[in-house]
This record gives structure tokens, sequence and C-alpha cells, in this order.
């Protein structure tokens, strides 16, 4: 285990550097590197094979790819040079994969690493580690298995510090038939780390880390009004209708990617790699994943209370109706899809005209699917991409279909819809429209539903100042020299509404120096009376500068979350004058 101190409390940025200067030819890099074996890999007499995964329970969204090992003699000559493997390419799920040829010896490692590069831009993240996380020795023609290596930025004050814990691998054998099929895996051959007598430490800090999350993924409203909130490592925080906060688990490290629940209090979650619990109320989880590497990205239940799974499978996406009870469910397709044919229950073939001739689209990735209703339509919305890389840095391109959630019918063609989402924030109803061509930014924009013209009505995200201070459109400036200007927001998550009209908004004013490029930011607590049309400052704070994203999903009371940074939660009872902090992330 390694603990260092890391920077202030934030979300990881990567820094995008404009140009990049290329190495002359003739410099020799500082590591040997080694990439992933392939079954055109050649293992060499004296090499042994060293596999591990690594699962950042960060908020970062830039995957580690890298692992930094340093031979036991790298000291004793500069000849000698660390080695460095590199991953597969990460998963949809931020889980990497490591595999590599190398040299028998011993070795420590050093550092975790994400470096990519997208264009003109490189982009980069490290975490350092020593010598005293533990060694290992690599022999030939075996196994070395590093497990699963877990990275946690541990909160600290002001500050959090990275930490790094290792796990045994519990399905190596899955493990390498998932992704190195073509290797011969002999389960008699597998080494690990030396024994150093500190694996209860490390399950005592593993146990730690997954009952304090610092970022969430889906948040979902259930049938009484209560809030799931998923979370790394298989976790899932509660709230209650009534205010009351709890925590839970299944058994998983991954990232949960939904949630559901039925009219009865029946729990269901499911993410990547098959992963599918079952809770019917007042029993006990029960694991019903999959046993094959398939990405469960939806479950569902529909008006009639049948339950349907949507998996992703290789290029399809498949949708799975639970047959029988929930304690032992038979599955039934009733639908798939994919980018190239569309819908199984529709017949028609997608191509496109090139130089005269047709050609057939090609199947897509699919990372992500949303199901939604606009103007009494149900839709599902599938988002794609052309490679698993392309999944790092964007959710891809997105086809919506108008379904049926009884017969799982689908539209032939996709359509298009004016909003991004629809959702409730507080007691309105609000949507976020798509960003277009010629929208500020490419940002997309927030509207409330007015239930007394029945129309929807943009809210605004521009102030207007007399000097610094924030003033109502019409008022006469009278500050020598000043008049009123506007001046952009940008809100830090949706407005929040205690009725029709009193919304309050956590927003960050961006002031950019012309001449340095340097950005400065201001947080402030804004409030409306109007339904969203003039935002004033209320003179009220964020209860910590990171907290500051808004529960949406809550009626009853104004909650913030500081998502990314720790797992608090805040409420507030006077429309942000005070604050409580009401779920408090474990200092441990």
């Amino acid at each position: 285990m390694k603990l260092i101190f890391g920077k202030k409390l934030n979300k990881f940025q990567a820094i995008g550097v404009a140009a990049i200067v290329l190495l002359l030819s003739s410099c020799a890099s500082p590591y040997n590197m080694h990439s992933p074996i392939t079954k055109e890999t050649v293992v060499k007499p004296e090499e042994g094979i060293v596999v591990a995964r690594i699962i950042d329970a960060s908020g970062s969204w830039l995957p580690f790819n890298e692992l930094t090992l340093n031979p036991e003699n790298v000291n004793q000559s500069k000849k000698i040079k660390p080695d460095k493997l590199v991953s597969l390419t990460p998963q949809i799920n931020g889980v990497t994969v490591f595999a590599s040829a190398l040299k028998a010896g011993n070795y420590a490692l050093d550092d975790l690493s994400a470096s990519y590069r997208r264009g003109d831009y490189s982009y980069w993240r490290f975490i350092p580690v020593s010598a005293q996380f533990g060694t290992f020795t690599v022999k030939p023609g075996e196994i070395t298995d590093l497990g699963t290596l877990i990275y946690y930025p541990k909160p600290k004050g002001e500050m959090f510090l990275h930490s790094v814990v290792r796990l045994p691998s519990a399905d190596l054998e899955k493990a390498i038939n998932r992704f190195f099929p073509f290797y011969d895996f002999n389960a008699e051959k597998v080494n690990t780390w030396a024994d150093d007598g500190k694996d209860d430490e490390r399950f005592e800090l593993y146990a730690n880390i997954a009952q304090n999350p610092t970022t969430f993924g889906t948040r979902y409203k259930s049938p009484d009004n209560g809030v799931y909130f998923l979370a790394k490592l298989g976790v899932i925080v509660h709230r209650s209708s009534l205010g009351e906060w709890a925590i839970d688990a299944v058994d998983t490290n991954y990232q949960l990617n939904t949630v559901a629940e039925n009219a009865a209090g029946d729990l269901v979650v499911g993410g990547p790699e098959g992963v599918l619990f079952i809770k019917q109320r007042g029993k006990e989880w029960q694991n019903h994943s999959f046993d094959k590497p398939v990405n469960v990205l939806k479950a569902t239940f529909n008006q009639q209370g049948q339950l349907d799974v949507l998996i992703a499978e290789d290029l399809e996406m498949i949708v799975l109706r639970a047959q029988g009870q929930l304690d032992a469910p038979q599955w039934e397709e009733v639908n798939r899809y994919n980018h190239r044919d569309k819908w199984k229950n529709n017949d028609a073939q997608v191509t496109e005209e090139k130089t005269g001739k047709k050609k057939v689209a090609r199947k897509k990735l699919i990372t992500h699917v949303r199901l939604h209703e606009e103007a009494g339509k149900h839709l599902v919305s599938i988002n794609y991409v052309s490679r698993l890389s392309d999944a790092i840095f964007s959710n891809g391109d997105v086809e919506t279909f108008e379904y049926n959630p009884t017969t799982w019918v689908a539209s032939e063609e996709a359509i298009e819809t004016k909003w991004e989402v629809m959702f409730t924030s507080g007691a309105a109803k609000m949507a976020l429209e798509k960003a277009g061509f010629w929208s500020l930014n490419w940002r997309s924009d927030y509207f409330k539903y007015d239930p007394t013209v029945k129309e929807w009505i943009e809210i605004t995200d521009e102030v207007f100042k007399c000097g610094d201070k924030i003033v109502r459109p019409d008022f006469v400036c009278d500050v020598e020299g000043k008049k009123t200007n506007g001046d952009w927001i940008s809100f830090n998550s949706a407005p929040w509404f205690k009725n029709d009209k009193e919304g309050i908004a956590i927003v960050t004013f961006n002031d950019t120096d012309f001449w340095t490029g340097k950005t400065k930011k201001e947080i402030k607590v804004l409030v409306t009376d109007d339904g969203g049309k003039v935002w004033l400052d209320s003179g009220n704070t964020v209860p910590k500068p990171y907290c500051k994203d808004v529960v949406s999903e809550i009626k009853d009371a104004l909650v913030v979350s500081c998502d990314g940074a720790t797992g608090d939660f805040y409420q507030s009872e006077d429309f942000g004058k005070t604050w409580k902090l009401v779920r408090q992330h474990a200092n441990f």
C-alpha cells in the first residue's frame, strides 16, 4: 500500500498540449516497452507472462493504460531500464487489463500511469508507487499474476492521498480466456506477489474504500421516490423518501451501469462482464450474472411488472425478458439491434451511396442505452462508437427509436427528438435541449415546463452586472464609469425548483485574462423568483467549494453531492442559507 499527498480536491482534468515535441529517432527510450501479448507473440525461453488488472475508483475519465516495473538491479547501472507494460485498449467500464512477456527476475511496481494522444493533444496522469508496495518474481514459461490493483483518491481535509491497494485475482483463468483466448493457460504455473504478511491490512483498506465512494455514476429515482446512487466497486448508496441514508453492495469490483426497482420493492442491478444481481424485498442479493462477457446496459420493469434487461454482446444490443419468478429468471430474447441492420423485428438493411455503388454500413460498438419519454412516446436512445478507444474521449454518436415497452417492437428508422433528456428537478419538469451546430460553445440549454401557459420556457444562462454586483436586466447602473453588462454563467448541475417559480442554481463564472490565457473561476449560488428568466445572487455559499452537484431527483429537500471529491452529501431546509451534513464520508 502506498499513500502520498496529492493535489487539491477536484475531478481530474487532463492537460491538453497544443503540440507535442517528438523525440529524435537517435534518442533512446528510458523504458523497456512491453506490448500486450497476441497470438503472434513469441515468448522467449527466458521470459514469463505478467498479468494484472487496474480498477480506477476515482472520478477520472482517463483510464490507466501503463504499468512501470523496476527490476531489482535497476540502480546498479544506467544501462538497466525500468520496464513499462502497456495494456489492452481499456474497456468501456474503465478497467484495464495487462498481459505482457517479461524477462525472468525480481521486480517491484513503480507507478500507474495513463498516456494518450488524440489528434494534436496529449493526455497524461501519473500515480507513483514505492517498493514498499511489494515485490514479485517472474519465472521462465510461467504466469505472474499481480491481481487487481485498485486506485483510490482518499480525501484528507482539503487534499487527497493517492492510495493503491492490491487484491488477489478471483477469476484469473476466466480473465485469460476472455482477453487472451489463444494463450495456453496452466493453473499450476501461476506466481504472485511475495508474501509480506499484510493481506489483512489490505482487505481492511479495500473494505473502507468500498464503503466510502468519492464519485457516483447512474442516479435512479425509484417508484417510492427514493434515490439510488451507483458507485465503483459494486456499491449502492440509497436515500429513502424519508431522507434516511443507507449503503449496500453486490459482489463485484466494477462500476454498476443500471438499477431498477418495481412497485413491490424488488431491486435489480447490472454492469460489465455480465454482472446481474436481484434482491427481492426482504431477502438477500442473489447472483444471476450471465456466464459470458456481456455488458448489462439497462434493467427496467415495464407497466406489467415484467423485467427487461438490455445487454451489449459483441456488436449487438439484445433485449431479454425474464420469464418465471425473479429468484430463478429464464431469459427470452424479445428483440435485438445493431447499427448496420437496425432492429430484428424489421427486415430493412441500411446502405450508403458512394461513387454510385451501394456500401453496407458497418456494425458499431454499443456503449450506452437510455430509455425515456417525449410527447407521449416511449424512446430508446443508443450510443455507439467505431472503435473501443473512441469511448475514452466521447460517448459517440446516438440513434433514437420509438418502441413499444410491452412488445419491444421498434420503429424502422431512427427519429429526431428535440430534447437530449427530460427529467424532474425538485418540483419542476425540466428538459435539456440537444446542442446544435449553432449552439454557443456547443452547449445544451435547460428548459422548464410552465404549466400556466403549457409551454417550455428556456432558462437563461446570462446575468447582468453593475460593477461586480448582479442586478436585474432593467437596473440603471449608477456606478461612475460603469454600465449594466451581461455575463454568461455555467450551471454546475441542473437548476432546482421548490415550486413553479422559485429556483436555485449553483453556477460558475469564468473570467479569462485575454493576455495570459489564465482563467479565474468563481462559484455562486443564484436564485430566481420567475421560473429561471432572471437570476440574482443569493449571497449564500455552497457547503464546500467542491460540493456543487444538486441532486435534482430529490423533491422534498435541496441536497447537494460532493461527487468527485468525497462521498459527502449536504441538505438545506432554508433554500441554501444553511447546510447540514446528512451523509458523511468516513475518515479511515
